[in-house]
Protein backbone atom coordinates (compact mmCIF):
# COMPACT_ATOMS: atom_id res chain seq x y z
CA UNK A 1 0.00 0.00 0.00
CA UNK A 2 1.30 3.06 -0.62
CA UNK A 3 1.69 6.02 1.88
CA UNK A 4 -1.02 7.86 3.08
CA UNK A 5 -1.44 11.96 2.54
CA UNK A 6 -0.26 13.41 6.37
CA UNK A 7 -3.18 14.48 7.15
CA UNK A 8 -5.06 11.11 7.05
CA UNK A 9 -2.07 9.54 8.96
CA UNK A 10 -2.58 12.50 11.56
CA UNK A 11 -6.52 11.78 11.63
CA UNK A 12 -5.71 7.63 12.36
CA UNK A 13 -2.92 8.68 14.91
CA UNK A 14 -5.46 10.65 16.77
CA UNK A 15 -8.34 7.81 17.71
CA UNK A 16 -7.47 6.44 21.05
CA UNK A 17 -5.12 3.81 21.75
CA UNK A 18 -7.06 1.81 24.02
CA UNK A 19 -9.81 0.81 21.69
CA UNK A 20 -10.33 -3.18 21.08
CA UNK A 21 -8.84 -4.44 18.07
CA UNK A 22 -12.65 -5.67 16.95
CA UNK A 23 -13.68 -2.40 17.48
CA UNK A 24 -11.53 -0.41 15.44
CA UNK A 25 -12.94 -0.02 11.81
CA UNK A 26 -16.18 0.16 13.48
CA UNK A 27 -15.31 3.77 15.05
CA UNK A 28 -13.52 5.17 11.60
CA UNK A 29 -16.37 7.10 9.39
CA UNK A 30 -16.62 5.82 6.05
CA UNK A 31 -14.69 8.96 4.41
CA UNK A 32 -11.72 7.77 6.31
CA UNK A 33 -11.99 4.41 4.90
CA UNK A 34 -12.38 5.37 1.60
CA UNK A 35 -9.39 7.65 1.96
CA UNK A 36 -7.77 4.70 2.92
CA UNK A 37 -8.61 2.18 0.24
CA UNK A 38 -7.91 4.46 -2.73
CA UNK A 39 -4.23 3.82 -2.00
CA UNK A 40 -4.85 0.11 -1.29
CA UNK A 41 -3.34 -2.37 -4.18
CA UNK A 42 -6.29 -4.56 -6.25
CA UNK A 43 -5.38 -7.08 -4.84
CA UNK A 44 -5.86 -5.97 -1.11
CA UNK A 45 -9.26 -4.61 -1.86
CA UNK A 46 -10.55 -7.45 -3.13
CA UNK A 47 -9.74 -9.36 0.01
CA UNK A 48 -11.17 -6.64 1.87
CA UNK A 49 -14.30 -8.15 0.74
CA UNK A 50 -13.61 -11.18 2.72
CA UNK A 51 -13.12 -9.25 6.11
CA UNK A 52 -16.74 -8.48 6.46
CA UNK A 53 -20.06 -6.95 4.64
CA UNK A 54 -18.60 -3.29 5.61
CA UNK A 55 -15.60 -3.49 3.97
CA UNK A 56 -17.41 -5.45 1.40
CA UNK A 57 -19.22 -2.88 0.14
CA UNK A 58 -16.39 -0.11 0.67
CA UNK A 59 -14.40 -1.88 -1.25
CA UNK A 60 -16.23 -1.78 -4.34
CA UNK A 61 -17.19 2.48 -4.39
CA UNK A 62 -16.26 3.83 -6.99
CA UNK A 63 -14.38 6.56 -5.75
CA UNK A 64 -12.01 3.84 -4.94
CA UNK A 65 -11.32 2.64 -8.58
CA UNK A 66 -12.06 5.62 -10.37
CA UNK A 67 -8.00 6.81 -10.64
CA UNK A 68 -7.24 2.79 -11.41
CA UNK A 69 -5.35 1.13 -14.34
CA UNK A 70 -5.44 -2.42 -15.44
CA UNK A 71 -3.58 -4.26 -17.78
CA UNK A 72 -4.84 -7.58 -19.85
CA UNK A 73 -1.63 -9.09 -18.22
CA UNK A 74 -2.38 -8.20 -14.26
CA UNK A 75 -3.24 -11.81 -12.65
CA UNK A 76 -6.63 -9.80 -10.92
CA UNK A 77 -7.27 -8.43 -14.46
CA UNK A 78 -10.60 -10.63 -15.21
CA UNK A 79 -11.67 -10.12 -11.04
CA UNK A 80 -11.39 -6.10 -11.64
CA UNK A 81 -13.60 -6.01 -14.93
CA UNK A 82 -16.62 -8.38 -13.46
CA UNK A 83 -16.25 -6.25 -9.93
CA UNK A 84 -15.18 -2.78 -10.41
CA UNK A 85 -18.11 0.03 -10.85
CA UNK A 86 -15.09 1.74 -12.99
CA UNK A 87 -11.71 2.12 -14.06
CA UNK A 88 -9.67 4.84 -15.60
CA UNK A 89 -7.64 3.01 -17.33
CA UNK A 90 -7.64 -0.37 -19.59
CA UNK A 91 -4.92 -1.22 -21.60
CA UNK A 92 -5.75 -4.24 -23.65
CA UNK A 93 -3.40 -6.37 -26.11
CA UNK A 94 -5.45 -8.15 -29.48
CA UNK A 95 -5.71 -11.11 -30.29
CA UNK A 96 -7.03 -11.61 -27.25
CA UNK A 97 -7.93 -15.41 -26.26
CA UNK A 98 -11.50 -16.35 -26.58
CA UNK A 99 -13.02 -16.32 -23.04
CA UNK A 100 -11.09 -12.84 -22.46
CA UNK A 101 -12.16 -11.44 -25.30
CA UNK A 102 -15.90 -11.85 -24.66
CA UNK A 103 -15.54 -10.91 -21.06
CA UNK A 104 -13.82 -7.29 -22.23
CA UNK A 105 -16.49 -7.12 -24.64
CA UNK A 106 -19.28 -7.60 -22.09
CA UNK A 107 -17.98 -6.32 -18.99
CA UNK A 108 -20.25 -3.70 -17.04
CA UNK A 109 -16.90 -1.93 -15.84
CA UNK A 110 -16.55 1.16 -18.12
CA UNK A 111 -13.85 3.33 -18.17
CA UNK A 112 -12.35 6.46 -18.73
CA UNK A 113 -8.87 6.13 -21.03
CA UNK A 114 -9.26 2.90 -23.56
CA UNK A 115 -5.53 1.77 -25.04
CA UNK A 116 -5.58 -0.83 -27.67
CA UNK A 117 -2.36 -2.46 -28.91
CA UNK A 118 -2.97 -4.37 -31.80
CA UNK A 119 -0.85 -7.21 -32.51
CA UNK A 120 0.89 -9.38 -35.13
CA UNK A 121 -1.35 -12.08 -35.58
CA UNK A 122 -1.90 -12.60 -39.57
CA UNK A 123 -5.84 -12.43 -39.46
CA UNK A 124 -6.71 -8.97 -39.55
CA UNK A 125 -10.11 -9.63 -37.73
CA UNK A 126 -8.76 -8.07 -34.36
CA UNK A 127 -8.61 -5.12 -35.63
CA UNK A 128 -12.69 -5.52 -36.20
CA UNK A 129 -12.60 -6.51 -31.85
CA UNK A 130 -10.85 -3.31 -31.30
CA UNK A 131 -13.60 -1.32 -32.69
CA UNK A 132 -16.48 -3.21 -31.10
CA UNK A 133 -14.31 -2.49 -27.59
CA UNK A 134 -14.28 0.81 -28.34
CA UNK A 135 -18.27 1.14 -29.33
CA UNK A 136 -19.05 -1.13 -25.66
CA UNK A 137 -16.75 1.36 -23.58
CA UNK A 138 -18.54 4.08 -25.36
CA UNK A 139 -21.88 2.54 -24.78
CA UNK A 140 -21.07 2.59 -21.26
CA UNK A 141 -20.54 6.30 -20.81
CA UNK A 142 -17.24 6.95 -19.48
CA UNK A 143 -14.92 6.88 -22.09
CA UNK A 144 -13.39 9.94 -22.82
CA UNK A 145 -10.24 8.77 -24.51
CA UNK A 146 -8.76 6.00 -26.83
CA UNK A 147 -4.81 5.02 -27.79
CA UNK A 148 -4.62 2.79 -30.29
CA UNK A 149 -1.18 1.37 -31.31
CA UNK A 150 -0.11 -0.68 -34.39
CA UNK A 151 2.10 -3.21 -34.02
CA UNK A 152 5.55 -3.20 -36.06
CA UNK A 153 5.84 -6.72 -36.34
CA UNK A 154 6.07 -7.50 -40.23
CA UNK A 155 3.77 -10.09 -40.15
CA UNK A 156 1.20 -7.60 -38.80
CA UNK A 157 -1.60 -7.16 -41.17
CA UNK A 158 -4.21 -4.51 -41.55
CA UNK A 159 -6.55 -4.60 -44.78
CA UNK A 160 -8.45 -1.51 -45.81
CA UNK A 161 -12.38 -2.15 -45.02
CA UNK A 162 -11.29 -3.10 -41.40
CA UNK A 163 -9.45 -0.26 -40.97
CA UNK A 164 -11.65 1.63 -42.29
CA UNK A 165 -14.41 0.40 -39.67
CA UNK A 166 -11.90 1.10 -36.73
CA UNK A 167 -11.48 4.28 -38.19
CA UNK A 168 -15.08 4.93 -38.74
CA UNK A 169 -15.34 4.18 -34.86
CA UNK A 170 -13.33 6.88 -33.84
CA UNK A 171 -14.73 8.94 -35.88
CA UNK A 172 -18.34 8.16 -34.61
CA UNK A 173 -17.78 8.28 -31.01
CA UNK A 174 -19.05 11.20 -29.02
CA UNK A 175 -17.37 12.65 -25.95
CA UNK A 176 -13.88 11.79 -27.12
CA UNK A 177 -11.23 14.20 -25.73
CA UNK A 178 -8.19 12.71 -26.15
CA UNK A 179 -7.51 10.54 -29.31
CA UNK A 180 -3.50 9.05 -30.19
CA UNK A 181 -2.38 6.69 -32.80
CA UNK A 182 0.73 5.42 -33.34
CA UNK A 183 1.31 3.40 -36.07
CA UNK A 184 4.18 0.91 -36.58
CA UNK A 185 2.83 -1.06 -39.77
CA UNK A 186 5.64 -0.82 -42.31
CA UNK A 187 4.42 2.01 -44.73
CA UNK A 188 4.20 -0.93 -47.52
CA UNK A 189 1.95 -2.95 -45.81
CA UNK A 190 -0.48 0.04 -44.47
CA UNK A 191 -3.24 0.19 -46.81
CA UNK A 192 -4.03 3.83 -48.72
CA UNK A 193 -7.22 3.01 -49.84
CA UNK A 194 -9.01 3.63 -46.45
CA UNK A 195 -12.49 5.08 -46.72
CA UNK A 196 -14.07 6.60 -43.43
CA UNK A 197 -17.76 6.42 -43.14
CA UNK A 198 -19.60 9.32 -42.39
CA UNK A 199 -21.38 9.42 -39.11
CA UNK A 200 -24.81 8.35 -38.64
CA UNK A 201 -25.42 10.76 -36.20
CA UNK A 202 -23.74 14.72 -35.88
CA UNK A 203 -21.25 14.15 -33.52
CA UNK A 204 -20.31 17.44 -31.43
CA UNK A 205 -16.63 18.76 -31.56
CA UNK A 206 -15.06 17.16 -27.84
CA UNK A 207 -11.36 16.37 -28.71
CA UNK A 208 -9.14 18.85 -26.82
CA UNK A 209 -6.02 16.05 -27.46
CA UNK A 210 -5.23 14.27 -31.29
CA UNK A 211 -1.62 12.63 -31.70
CA UNK A 212 -0.96 10.64 -35.21
CA UNK A 213 2.60 9.63 -35.60
CA UNK A 214 4.32 8.78 -38.00
CA UNK A 215 1.81 9.54 -40.51
CA UNK A 216 1.45 7.70 -43.47
CA UNK A 217 -0.90 8.26 -46.47
CA UNK A 218 -3.15 5.79 -45.52
CA UNK A 219 -3.97 8.11 -42.14
CA UNK A 220 -4.35 11.23 -44.07
CA UNK A 221 -7.81 11.28 -44.52
CA UNK A 222 -8.34 10.02 -41.29
CA UNK A 223 -6.35 13.06 -39.92
CA UNK A 224 -7.87 15.32 -41.98
CA UNK A 225 -11.07 14.90 -40.40
CA UNK A 226 -10.17 14.65 -36.56
CA UNK A 227 -8.74 18.24 -37.21
CA UNK A 228 -11.30 19.54 -39.37
CA UNK A 229 -14.19 18.77 -37.29
CA UNK A 230 -12.66 19.06 -33.87
CA UNK A 231 -11.02 22.54 -34.90
CA UNK A 232 -13.32 24.68 -32.35
CA UNK A 233 -12.28 22.30 -29.23
CA UNK A 234 -8.86 20.95 -29.98
CA UNK A 235 -5.70 22.11 -27.70
CA UNK A 236 -2.83 20.35 -28.78
CA UNK A 237 -1.85 18.53 -31.80
CA UNK A 238 1.29 16.34 -32.68
CA UNK A 239 1.71 14.89 -36.03
CA UNK A 240 4.77 13.33 -37.47
CA UNK A 241 5.97 12.43 -40.87
CA UNK A 242 2.82 14.37 -41.45
CA UNK A 243 3.96 14.49 -45.60
CA UNK A 244 1.18 17.13 -47.33
CA UNK A 245 -2.55 17.41 -45.65
CA UNK A 246 -4.79 16.74 -48.35
CA UNK A 247 -7.79 19.11 -47.84
CA UNK A 248 -7.26 22.93 -48.07
CA UNK A 249 -10.29 22.76 -45.46
CA UNK A 250 -7.71 20.98 -42.41
CA UNK A 251 -5.23 23.79 -43.77
CA UNK A 252 -7.45 26.07 -42.59
CA UNK A 253 -8.85 24.29 -39.78
CA UNK A 254 -5.38 24.57 -38.13
CA UNK A 255 -4.92 28.79 -38.56
CA UNK A 256 -8.47 28.69 -36.57
CA UNK A 257 -8.63 26.45 -33.92
CA UNK A 258 -9.33 29.10 -30.76
CA UNK A 259 -7.72 27.01 -28.30
CA UNK A 260 -4.69 25.19 -29.80
CA UNK A 261 -1.94 26.13 -27.27
CA UNK A 262 0.59 23.21 -28.19
CA UNK A 263 1.50 21.66 -31.35
CA UNK A 264 4.44 18.69 -32.48
CA UNK A 265 5.17 17.91 -35.94
CA UNK A 266 7.38 18.12 -38.64
CA UNK A 267 8.36 20.61 -41.30
CA UNK A 268 5.19 20.10 -44.32
CA UNK A 269 3.55 21.71 -47.37
CA UNK A 270 1.12 24.61 -45.77
CA UNK A 271 2.20 24.40 -41.69
CA UNK A 272 2.81 28.41 -42.09
CA UNK A 273 -1.43 28.93 -41.59
CA UNK A 274 -0.97 27.40 -38.05
CA UNK A 275 0.46 31.27 -37.48
CA UNK A 276 -2.76 32.95 -37.40
CA UNK A 277 -3.70 30.92 -34.40
CA UNK A 278 -3.82 33.14 -31.93
CA UNK A 279 -4.14 30.96 -28.71
CA UNK A 280 -0.67 29.29 -29.70
CA UNK A 281 1.76 29.10 -27.40
CA UNK A 282 4.12 25.95 -28.02
CA UNK A 283 5.59 24.42 -31.09
CA UNK A 284 7.74 21.52 -31.33
CA UNK A 285 9.19 21.28 -34.67
CA UNK A 286 11.39 18.48 -35.89
CA UNK A 287 13.55 19.09 -39.49
CA UNK A 288 14.00 16.32 -41.62
CA UNK A 289 15.14 15.50 -44.76
CA UNK A 290 13.56 13.05 -47.84
CA UNK A 291 15.61 12.72 -51.39
CA UNK A 292 18.43 14.94 -50.36
CA UNK A 293 16.52 18.09 -49.20
CA UNK A 294 14.53 19.94 -46.23
CA UNK A 295 11.06 19.50 -46.48
CA UNK A 296 8.51 22.62 -47.05
CA UNK A 297 11.74 24.42 -45.71
CA UNK A 298 9.44 28.02 -46.48
CA UNK A 299 6.72 27.22 -45.02
CA UNK A 300 8.31 26.51 -41.99
CA UNK A 301 10.65 29.39 -41.88
CA UNK A 302 7.38 31.53 -42.52
CA UNK A 303 5.32 29.73 -39.45
CA UNK A 304 8.32 30.84 -37.33
CA UNK A 305 8.66 34.37 -38.39
CA UNK A 306 4.64 35.17 -38.36
CA UNK A 307 4.08 33.48 -35.32
CA UNK A 308 4.70 36.12 -32.33
CA UNK A 309 2.57 34.60 -29.78
CA UNK A 310 4.55 31.86 -29.33
CA UNK A 311 6.61 31.38 -26.07
CA UNK A 312 8.11 28.30 -26.23
CA UNK A 313 10.40 26.90 -29.36
CA UNK A 314 12.00 23.05 -29.46
CA UNK A 315 13.45 22.32 -32.96
CA UNK A 316 14.94 19.03 -33.24
CA UNK A 317 17.67 18.72 -35.97
CA UNK A 318 17.87 15.52 -37.78
CA UNK A 319 20.63 16.72 -40.61
CA UNK A 320 21.88 19.82 -41.74
CA UNK A 321 21.49 22.29 -44.96
CA UNK A 322 21.41 25.90 -45.12
CA UNK A 323 17.56 26.09 -45.44
CA UNK A 324 18.24 24.62 -41.61
CA UNK A 325 19.17 28.27 -40.66
CA UNK A 326 16.74 29.91 -41.88
CA UNK A 327 14.49 28.69 -38.56
CA UNK A 328 16.95 30.45 -35.98
CA UNK A 329 16.69 33.27 -38.60
CA UNK A 330 13.03 33.52 -38.59
CA UNK A 331 12.39 33.68 -34.45
CA UNK A 332 13.93 37.02 -34.03
CA UNK A 333 13.59 38.69 -37.48
CA UNK A 334 10.38 40.59 -36.74
CA UNK A 335 11.51 42.10 -33.42
CA UNK A 336 8.45 41.48 -31.93
CA UNK A 337 8.70 37.85 -30.25
CA UNK A 338 7.59 37.03 -27.48
CA UNK A 339 9.43 34.03 -26.91
CA UNK A 340 11.02 32.81 -23.61
CA UNK A 341 11.90 29.15 -23.90
CA UNK A 342 13.64 28.43 -26.58
CA UNK A 343 15.53 24.47 -27.13
CA UNK A 344 17.96 23.34 -29.94
CA UNK A 345 18.66 19.72 -30.47
CA UNK A 346 21.44 18.69 -32.98
CA UNK A 347 20.53 14.68 -33.43
CA UNK A 348 21.98 15.07 -37.48
CA UNK A 349 25.51 15.97 -37.56
CA UNK A 350 27.87 12.94 -37.07
CA UNK A 351 30.74 14.76 -36.08
CA UNK A 352 28.57 16.69 -33.46
CA UNK A 353 29.01 20.17 -34.91
CA UNK A 354 26.15 22.63 -34.85
CA UNK A 355 26.28 25.10 -38.01
CA UNK A 356 23.20 26.93 -36.43
CA UNK A 357 25.57 28.13 -33.52
CA UNK A 358 26.37 31.00 -34.88
CA UNK A 359 23.09 32.01 -36.31
CA UNK A 360 21.69 31.35 -32.76
CA UNK A 361 24.04 34.18 -31.30
CA UNK A 362 23.44 36.32 -33.77
CA UNK A 363 19.51 36.30 -32.79
CA UNK A 364 19.58 36.72 -29.55
CA UNK A 365 19.35 39.84 -29.39
CA UNK A 366 16.26 39.64 -31.59
CA UNK A 367 15.20 37.59 -29.09
CA UNK A 368 13.82 40.54 -25.92
CA UNK A 369 11.57 37.72 -23.79
CA UNK A 370 14.02 34.67 -23.92
CA UNK A 371 14.80 33.82 -20.26
CA UNK A 372 15.46 29.99 -20.87
CA UNK A 373 18.02 28.51 -23.70
CA UNK A 374 19.16 24.89 -24.40
CA UNK A 375 21.16 23.71 -26.73
CA UNK A 376 21.88 19.96 -27.24
CA UNK A 377 24.50 18.31 -29.34
CA UNK A 378 27.04 15.71 -29.70
CA UNK A 379 29.65 18.40 -29.26
CA UNK A 380 31.69 17.94 -25.79
CA UNK A 381 33.42 20.66 -26.21
CA UNK A 382 30.99 23.56 -27.62
CA UNK A 383 31.39 26.93 -26.18
CA UNK A 384 28.02 29.66 -25.82
CA UNK A 385 29.32 33.05 -25.57
CA UNK A 386 26.16 34.27 -24.18
CA UNK A 387 26.04 37.72 -22.09
CA UNK A 388 23.69 40.97 -21.17
CA UNK A 389 24.59 42.19 -24.01
CA UNK A 390 22.50 39.85 -26.46
CA UNK A 391 20.54 38.17 -24.47
CA UNK A 392 19.22 40.80 -21.61
CA UNK A 393 16.36 38.90 -19.84
CA UNK A 394 18.31 35.80 -20.23
CA UNK A 395 18.03 33.60 -16.67
CA UNK A 396 19.50 30.31 -17.76
CA UNK A 397 20.94 28.58 -20.18
CA UNK A 398 22.15 24.93 -20.88
CA UNK A 399 24.33 22.99 -23.42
Amino acid sequence: MDQLPDDLQRALDDLPNDLPDDLLLDRLPEDVLLSVMMYMDVPSLLRCRLVCRRLGTLALHPDVWRHRECVDSDPWFCAALRLAPRLYEMHVNLPLPEALRRLVLETACPVTCLVVVLGDDEDDSYVAQAAQLIRHQSGLGQLRGVYVRFSQHEAALLTAPIASELFGTLMSTPDLAQVSIVNRIPESRFPVDISIPAPQLAIAPSLTYFECVPMSPGLTDLCDLMLTRNAATLESVSIYHSLTLRTPSAMCALGQMPRLEYMACDTFDGMHAVAACPSLRSLDLTVWHAAGSVTAPEDATELLRSAHQLTKVVLYYTSHDGCDVQLITALASSGKSRLERLSVTDYGNPDGSLPQLQELLRALPGLPALRKLEVRTETKDLQLDVGPNTAEELRSHFI
